[in-house]
């Protein structure tokens, strides 16, 4: 009977638009497809049989969500925290939609649906949704759909967010904002913050040439504020990610400096060859040479300033064995001098003064130690003589990597007795202490030292890692808190435990209250390993001090209930043995 009205009703009626919706009601939970109201709409206006389409959408339907629902309950009811159950829940979606996407379908559902702006708006509130688009746009760049979604979380105000997703960089005014807002954000920052938000919005800014001809642009418009140190160095940072690679980017920064393009096209062609090639061609640097050493022209002096060149004449001149000619180092020590000395000031009418007050002292400095490492002899004098030059961290930043690749031979250990600290690692201390800024440059160095395989003796190896771990302890002392504590956590699976111990007893003996509730957090990760737990429970003598600290910790404002009741549960496990 039923089917005599339903083949009633579609003789009377549009067959293949009932066919089409008939066919889509009866998959499994069509009723829950955001499309249904849709679906039901069409086949109404075909004059199709309501009774048959009500009971196609009944027999499909399997309650799919609603049993999952039930099943989150029952996991609830068993112990387990709800936060818990649904990050699985949401985990496993996650992996499923990842693997399942496909970009042409996900576009038509997305033009079929007049309704997607609340559904997807729906979705963007949440950080997980959010963080699968950012994946999947990376995956399929070409979707549309993605990028609509991409520009809805835009408008939606998650900006810092977007600055990771290189692709963003494709429409226009999702860059424009993302870019704004970063800039905007960057003035005042500390150089940790710096470093924790350059790499995701330089890898952004380089994603094509035009993106970044467009935020150089941008940033060299803000750069002329009070403030500009910040965007001088993104900037720099734009681009020698931009030189890394392989761009043709240097002739667009001759577009901000107009003087510097037109007035010396011999310098701009020398720099060009020496960025290109990456090796100081004794003819390039003779001609850069030449050019700023000439009172009567002085280039601008950004014209040097790139990242790239300064770390090339860095190499130059600081690689052991380097098989340059006197006469060329001594003109990439002048060129280099010149570099981080010289300071242009530029008047109301636009006149540039160049202040050299500081050339003559950074370049006999930077001679010297260039001529010392040249010998390789660090006895007392050569000592000294390095200590004096270290006051200008263009020194300090040569000397960091003539450490690691002298260090970096096997060979180098043999020379030296354990029992006392190789003179090339009393260099690490000096510069942390006196160059804030360079001590990301030192931690960097110290973990890559940290991380080799040295091929000498297994107790020789520990104790000149020992040597390394104090270090890093004298990092964490001058405000280097985190980034250390981080580091030596990711080593403890793969690393000597002897080292891992006296790590974590050291920065114990170091810290005093008051104790900031990030240091608690992050130091906690590590105190809490089981495999520290165990050695500290051995080490009887050490029972009282970390009994104390673990008291004093716990009372930190503002840490976790999870770590407080963990750092009170030790303490009273130490306590009683």
């Amino acid at each position: 009977m039923e089917q005599a009205a339903g083949a009633g009703a579609a003789a009377g009626g549009d067959k293949t638009v009932i066919g089409e919706c008939e066919e889509r009601v009866r998959q499994v939970d069509a009723i829950m497809e955001t499309d249904v109201l849709s679906t039901l709409g069409r086949y109404m206006l075909a004059k199709g049989n309501p009774a048959r389409i009500v009971t196609l959408l009944a027999e499909n339907y399997r309650g799919h969500a609603q049993m999952a629902n039930i099943l989150r309950d029952w996991l609830v009811l068993t112990g387990m925290e709800p936060a818990a159950v649904t990050k699985s829940i949401e985990g496993h979606i996650y992996r499923v939609a990842h693997d399942n996407f496909d970009s042409a379908h996900a576009q038509k559902i997305f033009d079929d649906d007049d309704r997607e702006a609340r559904w997807l708006n729906d979705l963007i509130r949440h950080q997980t949704w959010r963080s699968l688009i950012y994946q999947l746009s990376q995956e399929h760049p070409n979707s549309l759909m993605l990028s609509f979604a991409i520009k809805r979380i835009s408008d939606a105000g998650y900006l810092d967010e977007i600055a990771s997703v290189s692709t963003a960089s494709q429409q226009l005014e999702v860059y424009s904002a993302v870019l704004s807002h970063s800039i905007a954000s960057l003035a005042g920052k500390s150089e940790e913050h710096l470093q924790k938000v350059l790499p995701d919005l330089t890898a952004m800014s380089c994603v094509a040439q035009h993106t970044y001809l467009y935020g150089q642009a941008l940033l060299h418009t803000v750069m002329q504020s009070d403030d500009g140190a910040a965007f001088k160095r993104l900037s720099q940072e734009m681009l020698a990610q931009a030189t890394q690679r392989g761009y043709e980017v240097f002739n667009y920064e001759l577009l901000f400096h107009d003087e510097g393009a037109s007035r010396h096209p011999a310098l701009i062609h020398a720099l060009s060859r020496l960025l290109k090639s990456q090796t100081v061609n004794p003819a390039d640097i003779a001609a850069v040479h030449a050019a700023y050493s000439d009172a009567s022209l002085r280039p601008p002096v950004d014209l040097l300033r790139v990242p790239a060149l300064i770390d090339l004449m860095i190499s130059e001149l600081f690689t052991p064995d380097s098989a340059s000619s006197k006469e060329t180092r001594d003109q990439t020590v002048y060129v280099l001098a010149y570099t981080v000395s010289a300071n242009e000031t530029r008047d109301a009418d636009g006149n540039v003064t160049t202040d050299l007050s500081e050339l003559q002292d950074t370049h006999a400095s930077l001679e010297k130690a260039v001529e010392v490492l040249k010998e390789g002899n660090l006895h007392s004098s050569a000592m000294a003589t390095l200590l004096t030059a270290m006051k200008y961290p263009i020194v300090c930043r040569g000397l960091l990597l003539w450490v690691e690749r002298t260090v970096a031979d096997d060979a180098f250990f043999s020379a030296y007795n354990t029992s006392s600290t190789p003179p090339h690692f009393c260099f690490f201390d000096f510069m942390a202490q006196s160059h804030e800024l360079l001590r990301p440059y030192v931690f960097a160095t110290l973990q890559r030292l940290f991380l080799q395989d040295f091929r000498v003796d297994a107790v020789v190896a520990v104790d000149l890692k020992r040597i390394l771990v104090d270090r890093l302890l004298y990092l964490l002392a001058v405000g280097l808190v985190q980034p250390v504590i981080e580091f030596v956590l990711s080593c403890v699976n793969d690393s000597d435990f002897s080292l891992i111990m006296y790590f974590t007893v050291e920065v114990m003996e170091m810290v005093a209250a008051p104790l900031s509730a990030e240091f608690v957090e992050a130091f906690g990760q590590l105190l809490f390993h089981r495999d520290v737990v165990a050695g500290l429970r051995k080490k009887s003598s050490c029972h009282e001090m970390v009994a104390a600290f673990a008291s004093s910790a716990s009372s930190t404002a503002n840490i976790s209930e999870q770590t407080a009741s963990a750092l009170s549960n030790l303490a009273s496990d130490l306590r009683r043995r």
